[in-house]
C-alpha cells in the first residue's frame, strides 16, 4: 500500500478575512470541507449540528466546498433544521479563505461515507484542528488515533463527540498534538519512494 502524499502548508496568519465575509465567529463553529453530495454524508452532519446547537446556540456550521450531484437535498434539510442562519454555506472559496476557515474552526468534521483517502482531514490537523472523522471506509486508516470516529449513519454519535471537543479541553489540546504528529507520515518524497519500490520489484 502506498499512500498519498501530502504537503504540509506555508506558515500562514490566521487571516480573519473569510471568516468576517461570512458572519462566523473565531473558534465558534464546526468546519466541514468538501463536494456537496450524497457519499459526503453532509446531511447526517447537519442534523447532528442542529442537536448540538440547541444547547450551544453561540456556535455556527460552516459548510465549505463547491455544489455537487444531488446538493439541493442538502440545501433543503440546511432550510429545514436552521431558523437562525446558523448553518453557513461558504461555496467555493480561494486557497486564501480556506486557509483562514481552517485556522480560525473550533473543530473540524469529515462525515463522509466513504473516502479514498481524505486530504482535508490531514489539513485540517496541519492548521491545529481536533477532527471528527466518520468510522468508514479509509478515514480511520488515514488519522489512526488522530481523531475521534462516530457512526455515519447515526447523528447522535457525532453529537456527543462535538460536546466531547468542546468540554474537555485536556482532550482537545491531545487531538491536536496527535494530528500535528500525524500528517508526519505523510509526504510525496515517501509516496514516491514506496512507488519507486513497487516498480523496480516487478521488473
Amino acid at each position: 500500500m502506498v499512500y498519498n502524499g501530502y504537503e504540509k502548508a506555508a506558515k500562514e496568519l490566521k487571516s480573519l478575512g473569510a471568516v468576517k465575509k461570512h458572519k462566523l465567529i473565531p473558534k465558534k463553529y464546526i468546519l466541514y470541507v468538501g463536494t456537496l453530495q450524497p457519499r459526503k454524508n453532509v446531511k447526517t452532519l447537519i442534523l447532528a449540528f442542529q442537536k448540538f446547537h440547541k444547547e450551544n446556540p453561540e456556535y455556527k456550521l460552516a459548510i465549505t466546498g463547491k455544489k455537487g450531484w444531488l446538493y439541493e437535498e442538502i440545501f433543503e434539510l440546511a432550510k429545514q433544521q436552521s431558523s437562525q442562519n446558523d448553518i453557513v454555506f461558504t461555496g467555493f472559496v480561494n486557497d486564501d479563505e480556506l486557509h483562514g476557515l481552517y485556522r480560525n474552526a473550533f473543530c473540524f468534521v469529515l462525515p463522509s461515507f466513504y473516502e479514498g483517502f481524505g486530504i482535508p482531514l490531514l489539513e485540517a490537523m496541519d492548521r491545529g484542528l481536533p477532527v471528527i472523522a466518520a468510522g468508514s471506509s479509509a478515514l480511520p486508516e488515514i488519522g489512526e488515533d488522530a481523531c475521534l470516529y462516530f457512526d455515519p449513519h447515526n447523528p447522535d454519535t457525532l453529537v456527543r463527540l462535538l460536546n466531547r471537543v468542546k468540554n474537555d479541553e485536556k482532550l482537545r489540546k491531545e487531538m491536536i498534538e496527535k494530528g500535528k504528529k500525524r500528517i508526519k507520515d505523510f509526504s510525496w518524497k515517501k509516496s514516491a519512494e514506496e512507488t519507486l519500490k513497487v516498480i523496480k520489484s516487478a521488473v
